[in-house]
């Protein structure tokens, strides 16, 4: 009964707070946002001790990574493009 009661709640709120047509402001021509990030993965394998005992090289536990990405809003559309490269050396 919770489940139902806290499905309606939300529900309902995401009809009462949805924009109408009336404020939202279209532009004809696309709009083209840029973004960037740099960040860091923390992998934790255990893969590590087997791979040494067979002569392979390690996997990295830590590797740093860099973000570019666009974001694209039109009148009848949107769309998001990113990519992620992560910086790895084989040792």
């Amino acid at each position: 009964m919770n489940k139902i009661i806290t499905l309606l709640v939300l529900t309902s709120s995401f009809f009462a707070f949805s924009q109408e047509a009336d404020s939202v402001k279209i532009t004809k021509s696309p709009k083209l946002d840029f973004y960037w990030g740099i960040g860091m993965q923390v992998n934790s394998f255990k893969l590590n001790d087997k791979l040494r005992a067979s002569g392979a090289a390690d996997i990295k536990e830590t590797m740093p990574e860099f973000l570019l990405g666009a974001n694209i809003f039109g009148e009848q559309f949107s769309g998001i493009s990113s990519s992620v490269f992560c910086i790895l050396r084989i040792e």
